[in-house]
């Protein structure tokens, strides 16, 4: 990888780095070779949680631990970080084998955190720090300490205990997709009330969420109609 080729990416981390077989190591996935970027993204990933507690600790400094446990895990899910990653536009730079593809998974969001962990071993911790502070400085800016942090499943699940029915039943359907594009389709059922709603999604967990909270949607109107 000639490194004139880097100079794009480089340049939007705001970071050039000593060692640029640190940086094709990063850039480089399991689909392409045994020597890989998987214990690099491990060792960012471990990284980048404590850099942004650290920036959470100090920008919400009344918040409790559970508060900001919560505001961490928001800035540092998979679809926060391959939008990061995105906006690197790191697809670009990403030595893939020829059946990989960054469409659809978290190639994107993984290789984020081999960078963060390439940039800390080549440059050390007040480099890291400062490039992370750029990359997630919007997203943290966007965080509300006071938004309901609970997922749809939860806030379904603690409204209907609330009302004293029990709780939902999640069923999965079988669904005929083409072979390159996975969708799980989930029903929502609540039978007391006789409400049941379908989500579909990648995978069956945020199939269940979309459920999950069109359930909870038609249940509040119901109960506003009253």
């Amino acid at each position: 990888m000639k490194i004139s080729h880097l100079k794009e990416l480089t340049k939007k981390l705001k970071y050039n780095f000593k060692d640029h077989k640190l940086l094709e190591l990063a850039l480089t996935h399991k689909s392409f070779s045994n020597k890989n970027n998987e214990r690099l993204e491990f060792f960012g990933d471990a990284i980048l949680s404590f850099f942004i507690s650290e920036i959470l600790f100090n920008t919400f400094p009344s918040l409790p631990e559970g508060r900001l446990t919560q505001l961490r895990s928001m800035v540092v899910r998979r679809k926060e970080l391959n939008e990061v990653g995105s906006k690197l536009n790191l697809a670009k730079f990403i030595r893939l084998g020829p059946s990989e593809v960054t469409v659809n998974n978290s190639i994107q969001g993984n290789t984020l955190e081999a960078l963060v962990g390439a940039i800390y071993l080549d440059g050390g911790y007040k480099q890291c720090s400062k490039v992370i502070k750029e990359l997630f400085k919007k997203k943290i800016e966007n965080l509300d300490p006071n938004e309901d942090m609970r997922d749809s499943k939860t806030k379904l699940q603690e409204y209907i205990q609330q009302k004293g029915y029990k709780l939902p039943k999640y069923t999965l359907e079988n669904s005929k997709t083409p072979k390159t594009k996975k969708i799980f389709k989930v029903i929502c059922e609540i039978k007391e009330l006789e409400i049941s709603e379908r989500g579909q999604g990648k995978n069956i967990k945020e199939a269940e969420m979309i459920s999950a909270e069109r359930t909870l949607t038609k249940i509040l109107r119901q109960d506003e109609g009253e």
